[in-house]
């Protein structure tokens, strides 16, 4: 706010406020109003987006973001799936929807909405998780705001948060791995259906820890990427992968029990154009259920990914390994390799004896 005096006795206040890019100036006659309009200005701007549509809400909004933006991305049907987690859930033993800010309109969309589902969600899930679900409303409220002028503001900005929390170390022993696969084998003699999805479940699982592929990509090859005379596979940066970084875009070799595996999985021709053809839902159903059935905590299937990175780096160079685990950034190796203390002395005896 700034004071600008005329060459007549009388002065005039001027309110001049910068809000991302947009200006809005005001001229009053006593510094009292001129205090009053700027406070209420900025506390409007501070709660509300503000939107010029009427019948729109925020439910609205994040479809919208699922149909042009998240279809884009290979964590698309788990962004639908949150969507509709957060539309339909309700307080348990009542009709009253548990995330209400999803059919907040979005004129009426403010810091509070979002500070109640920063309460209600961080007490239910992990920092990490939280983190993600809060990512994805972030991404759509600042597009809404700008390309799309849906809104004019992203209140959530400024809105405290988790910190990201410490990066996972967990990794698969050779018992657990055991138990799991032979878990999957079992259930698919009993279960005898021809859509083989415990099997398929085996297979997923055996692969992502002999090759340190992601599930997204091992779920999304295709049976003229996997090149079983050469020993490799490759990962393309095409749909479902969309969005694929340059280094993500990759040849994988292939060690003698992947490359079993994959000549297995082939035969079975389970779809005309992917190699597997168990849905998302269903194949992360089965693997939690396992693990509950074996009485194996605290293991996510993206830690095998940890233990393929940490047996790879017996094998190749630093650089080697991150060109075949897909990292542009080195550093990022240090989030997957996870040595023992026991293997790590086992190789300093090795090398000195």
């Amino acid at each position: 706010m700034s004071t600008r005096k005329k060459k007549s006795q009388e002065s005039v206040w001027v309110v001049q406020i910068y809000e991302e890019e947009a200006v809005e100036r005001k001229k009053f006659e006593t510094e009292t109003e001129a205090v009053a309009w700027a406070a209420n200005f900025a506390r409007e701007v501070n709660t509300k987006a503000g939107s010029d549509f009427h019948d729109l809400t925020f439910l609205d909004l994040m479809n919208r973001y699922l149909d042009e933006v998240s279809i884009k991305t290979i964590k698309h049907p788990k962004n639908v799936m949150m969507v509709k987690f957060f539309s339909n859930a309700l307080i348990e033993g009542t009709d009253h929807k548990k995330y209400p800010i999803m059919n907040v309109n979005l004129q009426d969309l403010c810091k509070q909405d979002f500070i109640g589902f920063r309460n209600t969600r961080s007490q239910e899930v992990g920092d990490g998780t939280f983190l993600r679900d809060w990512s994805r409303f972030h991404t759509a409220m600042s597009t809404a705001a700008g390309e799309w002028g849906w809104i004019h503001r992203n209140v959530m900005k400024g809105i405290r948060i988790p910190k990201e929390p410490s990066h996972r170390c967990r990794r698969v022993s050779p018992e657990e791995e055991l138990s799991i696969r032979d878990y999957f084998i079992v259930a698919e003699v009993k279960s005898q259906t021809k859509t083989n999805y415990n099997l398929q479940v085996a297979m997923l699982f055996q692969i992502a820890i002999e090759t340190a592929l992601r599930f997204s990509e091992i779920i999304s090859l295709k049976h003229d990427e996997v090149f079983l005379d050469d020993d490799y596979l490759f990962v393309a940066g095409t749909e479902p992968n969309a969005k694929k970084t340059t280094a993500s875009i990759r040849s994988v070799p292939l060690t003698p029990l992947a490359k079993s595996i994959f000549k297995d999985a082939l035969s079975y021709s389970w779809d005309e154009t992917f190699i597997f053809n168990i849905p998302h839902r269903n194949f992360h159903r089965k693997f939690r259920k396992c693990l509950i059935d074996l009485g194996i905590n605290d293991l996510h299937f993206h830690d095998c990914r940890h233990e393929a990175t940490t047996r790879l780096a017996r094998i190749y160079s630093v650089l080697e390994l991150a060109k075949v685990i897909g990292h542009a950034d080195i550093k990022s190796l240090l989030i997957y390799y996870q040595p023992t203390i026991n293997e790590l002395v086992s190789k300093m005896k090795s090398a000195t004896t």
